[in-house]
């Protein structure tokens, strides 16, 4: 429904009672100067509308209810042409998502589209007519494929199903998104999912560097390299972030993650298995604390 067309419908307890959480709660992680539930700008009324002491304006629009792609970018434009960053929050009951890894889920396109916007997170809180069931998380989505490999050697990632790695927001403080070519944003100080995986990716690799050290008492130098299993990385990685998060990464983020090579390659027994290839020099040292 365009914004001219725009009316009021019946609100539900949930939703209201999404608002009112907020409202109550925001004021003690954020210097806030002003909020008002039921704000209007211009044609649209903002579930909740405030403003920061450095006069930064923020609104939250909460979702207990489906909602289509051109209403959160129309909404959103609006906000953002009177100078409003925008925070979207779904009810998870709602939507059916609890603050759990999950694989291989289905993703609605509004769920699709906000994770895009909000770089791989979405934004939740469960709310049922009995109350706050739970604390706002955000749960960040990866592509994800039929890991048996069952269609080729090579995977095919779902078109609308994700891997689903839930993270956490330690506060209510709001951060303040404002690119260039994109929407302006209000989010939660929570951390990167997808940066926390490829610092813990390093570690165990070089982790892996020191046990091959280790076992063969290698003198190596800076020319050597080194082929590790990705299933073996995966493996330790697997229980905090699920299978594709960590498997994507090394595949699509080699140049970060110091891997010269992805894919299959024999191995020491002369069988092909997904390994990655890596020159031990940029992963090793020794340091004795390694030891």
């Amino acid at each position: 429904m365009g914004v001219a067309g725009w009316k009021r419908v019946a609100e539900s307890f949930e939703h209201k009672r999404m608002k009112q959480y907020m409202f109550e709660n925001l004021h003690a992680n954020n210097n806030i100067k002003r909020m008002e539930l039921e704000y209007n700008v211009e044609c649209r009324r903002a579930d909740l509308y405030g403003e920061l002491v450095d006069g930064r304006k923020f609104a939250i629009e909460f979702q207990n209810s489906k909602i289509s792609v051109a209403e959160i970018v129309e909404r959103t434009k609006l906000y953002n042409e009177n100078g409003i960053f925008v925070l979207w929050i779904l009810n998870g009951v709602s939507y059916k998502r609890a603050p759990q890894n999950e694989e291989g889920k289905n993703i609605s396109i509004e769920e699709d589209k906000l994770q895009r916007m909000y770089k791989g997170r979405v934004y939740y809180m469960n709310m049922s007519k009995q109350g706050l069931k739970t604390f706002i998380y955000p749960l960040h989505f990866t592509k994800c494929f039929d890991n048996s490999f069952k269609k080729g050697i090579f995977p095919s990632y779902y078109a609308k199903k994700r891997s689903i790695i839930c993270g956490s927001s330690p506060s209510l403080e709001l951060v303040f998104m404002d690119p260039k070519k994109s929407f302006k944003l209000a989010r939660f100080r929570d951390k990167s999912i997808e940066s926390q995986c490829v610092e813990d990716i390093k570690v165990n690799i070089k982790r892996i560097c020191v046990l091959k050290h280790r076992e063969n008492g290698r003198n190596w130098s800076s020319d050597t390299t080194l082929q590790i299993q990705v299933k073996t990385i995966i493996s330790r990685l697997e229980k905090k972030y699920g299978f594709f998060l960590p498997y994507n990464l090394m595949k699509w983020r080699k140049k970060a993650l110091k891997i010269r090579k992805f894919g299959f390659m024999l191995d020491e027994n002369r069988m092909f298995k997904q390994q990655i290839l890596l020159n031990v020099a940029d992963h090793f040292n020794c340091d004795k604390s390694w030891f």
